[in-house]
């Protein structure tokens, strides 16, 4: 998959104006991608213990609902990285060792993970 037909999917995806849309955006996704499953996940952070996350999936209903019942996104290693990734860009940025900082009201970094 090139990164332009990447970019179109996220377009798509942005786009997508049902929960249909969106399904049928990620299932042509997973064809170009040559993925046999998806999993469509929003996470509303109101608390970063327990964010709460909201999926589109096409796994199946037994291997879904074991992964969630089983907490085995708390060590998903691809649900690390992203979440990660979304607090750095909430907060500021991440130093090369993965720690979250971010520029307080005085201009320093201060730690926060």
């Amino acid at each position: 998959m090139t990164t332009y037909s990447f970019q179109g999917f996220s377009e798509k995806i942005n786009s997508a104006q049902s929960e249909a849309e969106l399904k049928v955006v990620c299932e042509q996704f997973c064809e170009a991608a040559n993925f046999e499953y998806y999993i469509y996940a929003v996470c509303s952070v109101t608390s970063l213990s327990a964010p709460q996350i909201h999926c589109l999936s096409n796994y199946p209903e037994s291997w879904f609902n074991r992964y969630f019942s089983d907490e085995l996104q708390k060590h998903d290693p691809v649900v690390k990285v992203l979440l990660r990734q979304y607090i750095a860009n909430m907060l500021g940025s991440t130093n090369d060792n993965g720690k979250i900082y971010r520029s307080d009201w005085r201009g320093a970094n201060a730690k926060c993970g």
